[in-house]
């Protein structure tokens, strides 16, 4: 039998003085069922027995004491959240009671649990308003993704960024970037990572500073001879690429300056 439905036909068992903590559990668990079935009500397409979760709401109600509590802060924590659905707290409900409850507790309690059930309550939501505005969220674009990462404030320089895989440069791809003036190859680099996480860099440390060694999971690979470089060169010259060997925090960048991270033979190989 579904947890939710027992306080409906047992309902003695639950009215009565002496409750024990797992008849009162029941009590969390029909305030919770019945912010489910709200959500799922809330979808199109799906059926959901309106009556039943009128009648689960009710009953609810029927579990507050003239203090304006329901058993525990916990439970009336929950029952405050359910009866959020439909504003059913706007009767058979002494409201300000269960708030002055939930922040007298607060008050006292130092517990992040139960803030965690309290605060939803004292802004007027429930766990139905974290499920809408969160969890439903479009996702942005990557597009929309690199504009907020651009949008930085105080004076800027554009730069590229560019990937290479192999000696004939088989695998690419090109990011033109805003960047603060004097960011460095670093702040490049992790600029890139917040746009795209396909692109975060790992690093070794050598005296105490980051050297590129992974890109995506795709590390040095000194077996086969194939390493990650950083090189340099400006977007309108046509010089070949310079290598850096310096660490990436330690190279400030000019405007129109490319930026490429490059796997590839050591030149050591031949």
């Amino acid at each position: 039998m579904p947890p939710y439905l027992i306080p409906l036909r047992y309902p003695n068992r639950l009215y009565g003085h002496g409750k024990t903590a797992d008849e009162w559990k029941l009590v969390d668990y029909q305030a919770l069922s019945s912010m489910a079935l709200s959500c799922i009500s809330s979808r199109s397409g799906v059926s959901v027995d309106e009556r039943s979760l009128r009648d689960m709401l009710q009953d609810l109600k029927r579990r507050q004491f003239r203090n304006g509590t329901v058993d525990n802060f916990k439970t009336t924590a929950l029952v405050t959240q359910a009866l959020f659905i439909h504003d059913s707290y706007k009767t058979d409900f002494n409201l300000d009671s269960a708030m002055k409850v939930l922040m007298d507790g607060l008050e006292r309690s130092k517990s992040l649990l139960d803030a965690y059930y309290a605060l939803p309550v004292l802004n007027r939501k429930s766990l139905l308003d974290v499920t809408s505005s969160h969890c439903r969220k479009e996702p942005i674009v990557e597009e929309e993704a690199l504009q907020k990462a651009l949008d930085v404030i105080g004076e800027t320089m554009t730069v590229l960024y560019s990937v290479w895989m192999g000696e004939e440069i088989n695998v690419g791809r090109t990011w033109r970037l805003k960047v603060r003036v004097n960011s460095t190859i670093y702040d490049a680099i992790e600029t890139v990572a917040k746009i795209d996480n396909r692109q975060k860099v790992e690093y070794n440390g050598m005296d105490g500073k980051p050297y590129v060694a992974a890109l995506n999971g795709k590390e040095d690979d000194p077996e086969m001879g194939m390493f990650w470089f950083v090189y340099l060169k400006t977007q309108s010259s046509d010089e070949d690429p310079k290598i850096v060997e310096e660490s990436p925090v330690d190279i400030k960048l000019q405007p129109n300056q490319e930026i490429i991270l490059w796997y590839k033979r050591g030149p050591w190989n031949g």
